[in-house]
């Protein structure tokens, strides 16, 4: 909602925060806070229709295993690996 109304005095006090904190803890990065904030803020992954894009076994495992980390319910892992299964026939058993 700041970035709506007062995006520049929100990110004039973002960066003078990151400069205190590099300065006196040491840290680089962006705090725990920070990323909680832009995960909340971002659109779920679609990981079915990523998975319908994929053509390689190989890569809907790798899709696979993130859509699990990031938290995708079972139905949607089960499908994911239904495709899996559906690309291993049409590669000749490469599953």
């Amino acid at each position: 909602m700041a970035n709506q109304t007062s995006a520049l005095e929100n990110a004039c006090t973002s960066a003078l925060g990151r400069a205190l904190r590099w300065a006196f803890a040491g840290s680089k990065g962006p705090s725990r806070a920070e990323m909680e904030k832009v995960q909340r803020g971002a659109a779920p992954r679609d990981w079915l229709a990523e998975g319908n894009k994929l053509d390689a076994v190989k890569e809907l495992r790798v899709l696979w295993a993130q859509a699990k980390q990031g938290g995708a319910d079972k139905e949607t892992l089960k499908q994911l690996e239904a495709r899996a299964r559906e690309l291993g026939h049409s590669e000749g058993g490469d599953s």
